[in-house]
């Protein structure tokens, strides 16, 4: 009897899972993750300037946050890169005669707020700067724990972001204009104004030192994320609507870990998303947009981290928001199935008809009204000076509105070339692509996955 009892406590015994071991892991900022940068104080072209920015979006570790926004950010401009031959003759035409440069710019360490200063090596490129948010008006009655929940999270990071961008001073009113119509000289001095956005992308991991992860912690990583939670991540494959074809598998990283309503661990900052491009429509003559859809539709955990779950669990992962830079796409919009798409106002048509009417205001120097002449005079010639300095002056700049002034067949020939122009860009010639580079942020909005 005793020995029966003995072989079913030791059969019970090895039924009974054994508890995890604890695991070390480490908190380090992975090559590749992108810092974003917002310029704070304005930077002359100039080689080895100093260049200052704070960072804007945090970024984590593993599970914790370890830089901060508003951590300060210092680099310097190592040199100019000259623009295509293209750029440069059409800004010519444009009656811009000053050296098109784009300033290469590397941000070498990070400032933290206690005063510790971190020596980081990026490579730089441009920034995003607005966030297009799908929410669909079922979704924004939707009122359950875990819609609030992520809700109040989403307004807790933004205004964290956002303390730290209206802290920056950018340009007031005055110095716009001033811009604008430095804008029109053939030469201008060149600089970068507070503001400006920049991508520093880390091209050698940051170490934070290590953090231990007991049993308790270990059950609940791999939880199946739960319906309407937000996931943060961002792009580790380049999307464009003109050359990404219909089925390329997509993947993201999360760049920020997800915890559970019960504020748990579920996945860490690392876990890879796993989807497909649904839909890709290049743009198209007649200013016609390009079109990109994709979604996710499975998650994985690092490999590092030692969890009961599979290796790919199965998502439900839709677009929720992502960022963009709206001086290259303009007016971006998202749907409910993931889809991105570029809109175009009607409003694109008034810049054509602005030119035209100017254009022909230029050559139309006429004769006054028969109603004016004075008793036996037959007609009266009289010059249109500013119609020909705006003609000139919109064809070729400065330089157009001084020779439209002196000769009316220039002023009108250069405002009809403006107009051409502007009928072409806003009218006939071909829409502008969706174009999501690798960093590019974005949140995932989970469904049920089932």
């Amino acid at each position: 009897m005793s020995f029966r009892i003995v072989v079913l406590l030791s059969l019970f015994s090895t039924c009974v899972a054994r508890p995890l071991p604890a695991q070390n892991v480490a908190l380090a900022v992975r090559e590749g993750s992108p810092l974003q940068v917002i310029l704070t104080e304005k930077v002359r072209y100039k080689e080895n300037a100093t260049v200052k920015g704070r960072v804007v979006e945090s970024v984590y570790a593993f599970d914790r946050e370890v830089v901060p926004p508003g951590t300060g950010v210092l680099g310097r401009i190592t040199g100019f890169r000259n623009a295509s031959k293209w750029r440069r003759a059409l800004a010519i035409s444009n009656g811009d005669f000053t050296p098109m440069r784009e300033p290469q710019i590397v941000f070498d360490t990070l400032v933290f707020e206690d005063g510790r200063r971190i020596p980081i090596q990026t490579s730089v490129g441009p920034g995003t700067d607005t966030m297009v948010r799908f929410e669909s008006n079922e979704r924004a009655r939707k009122k359950g724990r875990v819609a609030a929940a992520a809700a109040t999270a989403r307004t807790e990071i933004h205004a964290r972001k956002q303390a730290v961008i209206d802290a920056v001073k950018t340009p007031g009113r005055m110095a716009r204009v001033k811009n604008l119509l430095w804008g029109f000289a053939p030469y201008h001095p060149q600089s970068l104004a507070p503001g400006s956005r920049f991508k520093a992308t880390l091209v050698s991991p940051l170490d934070f030192g290590t953090t231990t992860l007991g049993e308790f912690q270990l059950n609940s990583i791999g939880a199946q994320p739960p319906a309407d939670s937000i996931a943060s991540a961002r792009l580790i494959t380049a999307l464009d609507s003109r050359t990404t074809p219909h089925g390329t598998p997509v993947e993201a990283i999360l760049s920020r870990p997800i915890f559970s309503t019960e504020n748990r661990l579920t996945f860490p900052e690392g876990t890879r998303l796993q989807g497909t491009v649904v839909q890709a429509r290049p743009a198209r003559r007649w200013h016609r947009n390009g079109q990109l859809a994709f979604f996710f539709t499975g998650i994985q955990l690092p490999s590092s981290i030692t969890a009961n779950a599979p290796a790919v669990q199965d998502i439900d992962g839709r677009l929720a928001s992502v960022y963009v830079a709206s001086k290259e796409m303009g007016n971006v919009q998202l749907d409910e199935e993931g889809g991105v798409a570029i809109t175009e106002s009607k409003s694109r048509f008034v810049a054509p008809a602005i030119a035209l009417l100017m254009a022909s205001r230029a050559g139309d120097d006429g004769h006054q009204d028969p109603g004016e002449l004075a008793p036996g005079q037959t007609s009266i010639y009289r010059n249109n000076y500013m119609g020909r300095i705006v003609g000139g002056g919109l064809g070729f700049g400065l330089v157009g509105g001084i020779l439209g002034r002196v000769s009316r067949p220039l002023g009108a020939g250069l405002g009809f070339y403006a107009a051409a122009q502007s009928i072409y860009i806003n009218v006939v010639g071909r829409g502008k692509e969706v174009s999501l580079p690798v960093g590019t942020p974005m949140e995932i909005r989970f469904g049920d996955a089932r």
